[in-house]
Parts: C-alpha cells; sequence; structure tokens
C-alpha cells in the first residue's frame, strides 16, 4: 500500500503543479501529510497496529474526494500577484488589545491556581487537573469561557499576529499579545499545542500570502518551509514524547491515528459508529453552540456532536504492543459518525469545498478577513490527520474573533511584501 500512497502523492503533486502553476495549495497540504504517514502505518513501525484493506479504502476515498472536489471548487491558475494589488486591510487593533488585556486580568486567577498545582506536583499534573471536572484548577462557568471565549481571543490574536509578520506589517505590541497568550494557555492548560500552532500559522501565511510559481524560487521556498516545519514537529514532538527516540516519535504521532482509526472500524459497538450523528459532528462548530442554548432554555436532555464521541475516544486503547493512543481518530471518525462511509464524501466535499470558496471570496475581493480565514482553514486541514478542529463549539468562537477583529474599518494596503 505505501507505493499506492506514494504513487498518488506524485500524482496530485504533478496534477496541481500543471492546473495552477503552483503546488503551494490546500490539497497538498493534506495530501502529503497524509500519503506519507499512511504509508508508514503500514510498514508496523515502532510496534502500531497495521491498517486493513477497509481502514486504506476509507483513507484513500478521503484524499481522492478532497483533492476532486477542491479542483472542482477552488480557483484556477490566475494572474494577480495578490500582494502586489489593493487590498482591504485592516485589523481591529484597540479592540484586539482590550480584548486580550481583558482576557489576561479574567486568567490571573486561573494562572495562580496552576502555579500552586505545578509547585507542588509538576508540570505534569496540570493537564489532569485541566481537563478532569475537579474544580481544583478551574470550574464551573469560568472553565467554559476560559475555554471558549478567552481560548478564541487568543487563537484569533495568535493567527492575526502570524499574518502581520507573514506580511512584512510592524505591529509589535500584536506580536508580544500573541506570544504571551500562547505562554499562558500552555502554562495553564499543560498543552504544547499552541506552540506549533504559532509556527503553523506563521509558516502558512508566508507560504499562501502570494502565488509562487514551480522554478527555483519555490525550491528555495520550499526548502525553508520544510526545514521550519521539520524543526517545529521536532519541538513539540521531542516535548511530548521526550523518552522516545525522535524519529519513531514522529512516526508514532502521525501514523499513530491511522493505526488507531484501523481498531475504530474494527470494534464498530465500542465506538458506537451505527449510531448516526446526521451531520451534527461535521457541521460541529454550527450545531453545537445551537445544541447547547436549546439545551439551556428549555432545559432539554440532549447532548452535543463531542460529548458522543468524546466517550468513545477519551479512553486508552492498545494499537500495539505496549502503545496507547486516545483522542487522535483523524477527521474521518468524526465524518463516519455522521453518516457512515458516506460521511467520508461528504466531509472532504464540505473541507474542500470551504477552502475553494474562502480562496475564491479572497482573490475577488482582496478583504484580509477571507483571508485570515483562509489561513486558519488551511491550518484545520492540515491538523486533519489528528483530529478534526472544527468539531466542539469551542471551534466557532474562534470563527468569530477572527471575523471580528479583521473586519474593522477597511483601507487599501499596497505592495505588503515585495519579492
Amino acid at each position: 500500500m505505501i507505493f499506492v500512497y506514494m504513487s498518488i502523492l506524485v500524482m496530485v503533486l504533478i496534477i496541481t503543479s500543471r492546473v495552477y502553476g503552483t503546488i503551494i495549495k490546500p490539497n497538498i497540504v493534506l495530501t502529503v501529510p497524509w500519503c506519507i504517514f499512511a504509508g508508514l502505518s503500514t510498514l508496523g513501525i515502532n510496534n502500531l497496529r497495521t491498517p486493513s484493506l477497509k481502514t486504506h479504502l476509507y483513507i484513500l476515498t478521503f484524499i481522492l474526494f478532497f483533492n476532486l472536489m477542491y479542483f472542482l471548487f477552488s480557483q484556477k491558475r490566475f494572474k494577480i500577484d495578490i500582494l502586489t494589488e489593493d487590498i482591504n486591510y485592516q485589523f481591529r487593533y484597540k479592540l484586539i488589545y482590550f480584548s486580550n488585556i481583558i482576557s489576561w486580568i479574567f486568567m490571573i486567577p486561573i494562572i495562580l491556581n496552576a502555579y500552586h498545582i505545578i509547585s507542588n506536583y509538576g508540570f505534569l499534573a496540570i493537564r489532569s487537573y485541566a481537563f478532569v471536572s475537579s474544580d481544583v484548577l478551574v470550574g464551573g462557568f469560568d472553565k467554559f469561557i476560559a475555554q471558549t471565549i478567552i481560548r478564541g481571543i487568543f487563537q484569533a490574536t495568535v493567527l492575526l499576529a502570524m499574518i502581520n509578520i507573514a506580511f512584512k506589517k510592524k505591529t509589535p505590541f500584536l506580536t508580544v499579545c500573541a506570544i504571551i497568550n500562547v505562554i499562558i494557555y500552555t502554562f495553564v492548560f499543560g498543552g504544547r499545542f499552541q506552540i506549533l500552532q504559532l509556527i503553523m500559522y506563521y509558516l502558512f501565511a508566508h507560504m499562501f500570502s502570494k502565488k509562487i510559481i514551480v522554478n527555483k524560487e519555490l525550491k528555495r521556498k520550499m526548502s525553508y518551509g520544510l526545514i521550519a516545519i521539520l524543526i517545529s514537529t521536532m519541538v513539540y514532538v521531542t516535548l511530548k514524547r521526550g523518552s522516545d527516540n525522535f524519529i519513531y516519535s514522529l512516526i508514532s504521532y502521525y501514523a499513530g491515528p491511522f493505526s488507531f482509526l484501523d481498531y475504530i472500524l474494527n470494534n464498530p459497538e465500542t465506538f458506537d459508529l451505527n449510531n448516526y450523528l446526521w451531520g451534527a459532528a461535521t457541521l460541529g462548530f454550527i450545531t453545537e453552540p445551537i445544541t447547547l442554548i436549546l439545551k439551556l432554555l428549555f432545559r432539554l436532555d440532549i447532548h452535543i456532536a463531542s460529548y458522543y464521541i468524546n466517550i468513545c475516544t477519551q479512553p486508552f486503547y492498545e494499537i500495539g504492543p505496549g502503545r496507547y493512543f486516545n483522542a487522535l481518530t483523524t477527521v474521518i471518525y468524526p465524518f463516519i459518525r455522521d453518516f457512515g462511509y458516506f460521511g467520508i464524501i461528504v466531509g472532504s466535499v464540505f473541507l474542500a469545498g470551504f477552502s475553494g470558496l474562502l480562496e475564491k471570496a479572497f482573490l475577488k475581493k482582496k478583504k484580509i478577513v477571507y483571508f485570515c480565514l483562509y489561513i486558519h482553514l488551511i491550518y484545520i486541514i492540515f491538523n486533519s490527520i489528528l483530529a478534526y478542529s472544527l468539531l466542539s463549539y469551542p471551534s466557532v468562537m474562534v470563527l468569530f474573533f477572527i471575523i471580528l477583529f479583521s473586519t474593522g474599518k477597511q483601507k487599501n494596503y499596497k505592495s505588503l511584501r515585495r519579492s
């Protein structure tokens, strides 16, 4: 199967280059990691479970349909260099700074609680307190605010700061805000993913900020991009699985979801595969806020889609001798929870169509809000090899604050960056 994946990767690279005149496109961001790590998963490296033919069929369906739908929805080869034209570019800086300062003040008691936990039990303990029902770190409504509204403000700020850096627009205080936000969220909730997220936002903003022709410049930029991605991934995975050899850790982290997906498909009752959610997972960023509002107003005994998915995937499962995995199921599990195998097609159409339409909207209207949403979606597509980032209700707050912060009084911003 590894040769099948490599053949598909080469085919997609060639077709994309000929259709668009570049390989810096969303479908490549998805196809490269999916083909590489799905192919490596067939080798059983590091004692990981080897996916079955059925699992590979699901994976290939997603890759191929995403590419097909992206080719259908996206803007074809275009001549405009978007960075040498007028762009409606203006962030609402006063609102951004005010929102961040209020968020920092809100987080002070939680930071103090986190410091107390780390002082007594070590940094590794903070993550356990962050995601259990205990109120020692933060509880009740404060926890809801921190993991939805504050997260939305922080993540949107990081994205906008990285876009400014990529466009060489000097906003030092915005950059400082972004760094502080990453430090706070990492310290309080014990995760390290925000660091990788910041780096990937910058890389994608830089790579997608202009049309890059396939020539020597592309090779140079691709080399820098790949080196940066490799270094950031090395740092993150090393921190995540510091006790293992780096290469094995990298393969385990990114190929592991395919082994876990195979385990899921072979245990349909454990993972409730026959009880469909009928689109509630794929459109979780829309359905979950509505569900929560209805539940609050009418005291309905209903649950959000991520509740049903988390109760199945949060426990650790053995996906190889001595190898335990949870949570990271790729985007395929939420999709098949909605409509079974057909859900893969529905999900791929949604993601590819969304990215293609955002690309067209930005090229047509040249508003920075579309570019911000586009880069955020590129990151979601990249992260699809691990999980579905639009599943839960906090994701809608990220989208909300991206739109809110980047739709100020517009002004033309010419020649953001010269080649």
